[in-house]
């Protein structure tokens, strides 16, 4: 039961990220829906450079670095 509850809070934190952003810029901002996308695709740039970085931090520290015990 615990898969299933992890799929739709997927589903749905998928959504909020990409569906729900672009529509509503779309419907109520005053700017334009590309501007918007590009400033996403910057934002998805810097996550993934953050999960590099993230990624050879903890292998620089070794694998018992952040284990409690």
């Amino acid at each position: 039961m615990v898969w299933l509850a992890c799929a739709l809070a997927n589903f749905a934190l998928f959504h909020l990220v990409t569906v729900f952003p672009p529509s509503w810029v779309t419907l109520f901002a005053n700017e334009a829906p590309v501007r918007f996308l590009i400033i996403e695709a910057l934002g998805a740039v810097v996550g993934l450079l953050a999960v590099m970085a993230s990624g050879l931090t903890a292998s620089a520290a070794g694998p018992w670095a952040s284990r409690p015990c």
